[in-house]
């Protein structure tokens, strides 16, 4: 996901929570310290104060990955406090339900980039639970998927979805374009209070969905003859 986001959580009075996310195509590494920091001062505590750190876990770019996870658990390491990992499938899955409230009913289909030719997906229930596993699906595969649900289309990859499966009649899912672009850290970090020790969330290695692309390099490699 192009950002970079971080959230402080007041269980008991969430009035005074408080959020950032910056969009950007990389730096993330860089602005990612100084932005919690931020938004430390302005929650007005202490970083002593936290007693939870909670993180996305991917699907997403290796790199990003590596550093979202090893800045949470820098975190919670020095802090000596529980780090806890959320899908950003999921974050995104429950960012749309919990704004859409009681006026929402039906499945949450969250389709994200993978920078390849298939898609990050996972269908989500109205309350956000997961209705199968996330997976790298092609477009057919997704729409097989969802197949027998109807609901809505969320995640930064729908636009190149919608344009893939242009030519194929399905009536029972509408697109939510404005919705899906990046996960809200202050919904993260709400999610992580009220799942704290569920063991579900305790895993905090990255969620790869396909293997590391590798390929041998063009030229061949040089030779040092004595």
């Amino acid at each position: 996901m192009n950002g970079c986001g971080a959230a402080i959580y007041f269980v008991n009075d969430p009035s005074r929570s408080v959020s950032a996310s910056v969009p950007m195509e990389r730096g993330q590494a860089e602005a990612l310290v100084p932005l919690v920091k931020d938004i430390v001062a302005r929650a007005d505590i202490a970083f002593s104060d936290i007693d939870l750190v909670v993180t996305t876990r991917g699907p997403g770019t290796f790199t990003g990955l590596r550093v979202g996870l090893s800045a949470a658990r820098s975190f919670a390491l020095a802090l000596d406090v529980p780090l806890m990992a959320v899908s950003t499938l999921e974050a995104l899955a429950r960012g749309y339900v919990d704004k859409g409230g009681q006026d929402f009913s039906g499945a949450v289909a969250v389709i994200i980039e993978s920078k390849r030719s298939d898609y990050y997906f996972q269908l989500f229930n109205a309350e956000g639970s997961a209705l199968c596993q996330p997976a790298a699906l092609s477009a057919q595969e997704v729409l097989d998927a969802i197949k027998g649900y109807s609901g809505i289309i969320i995640g930064d990859a729908q636009v190149r979805f919608q344009e893939e499966v242009s030519k194929t009649s399905f009536s029972s899912f509408r697109f939510i374009k404005e919705e899906g672009d990046k996960p809200d850290p202050l919904i993260l970090a709400r999610l992580g209070s009220f799942a704290h020790g569920n063991e579900d969330y305790g895993d905090t290695s990255p969620l790869y969905l396909r293997g590391a692309d590798v390929s041998q390099p063009k030229a061949s490699p040089r030779k040092l003859e004595q």
